[in-house]
């Protein structure tokens, strides 16, 4: 009876310990509200802001996610026509900040400042190239696309 007990603990303890853990997403969704208090703190930020209606903005949100894990990378996303619903005056701020034509687009924030942008869903060597034309990653992380 104490061997079957162990076990029986053995392996609610390997459940336990392996069962549970959460898988990192590498998805970062931010509010409009967060990235405008982002902009007010001066910080340093890659986001991009898309739309759910845009098949450009759906194929580099699959994308985004693996470059945020093989990079080491936090490239944030806000979906506009979400935050235009449920964060008005969120959505009106983010607008005052960003000049935004085309989703989806890019933009590298260096210490709150606008540094640059681009419009589109970056291929995977597109974004290391603006990541490291910007700062967010060596020179060496070129040859790993």
């Amino acid at each position: 009876m104490k061997k079957f007990l162990l076990c029986v603990l053995t392996l609610f303890t390997l459940v336990t310990i392996t069962g549970c853990g959460k898988e990192e997403t590498y998805e970062y969704n931010y509010s409009a509200t967060e990235v405008v208090e982002k902009i007010e703190n001066d910080e340093t930020f890659v986001v991009y802001l898309g739309t759910t209606t845009c098949s450009h903005c759906l194929a580099y949100g699959k994308l985004v996610p693996e470059y945020n894990k093989k990079y080491g990378v936090k490239i944030g996303h806000v979906v506009l026509d979400e935050v235009e619903v449920n964060e008005p005056e969120g959505y009106d701020a983010l607008m005052a900040i960003f000049p935004i034509e085309y989703t989806p687009t890019t933009y590298f924030v260096i210490a709150g400042e606008i540094a640059g942008s681009v419009v589109g869903a970056l291929e995977e060597d597109q974004i290391v190239e603006e990541l490291i034309k910007y700062g967010f990653l060596d020179e060496g992380a070129k040859g790993n696309e």
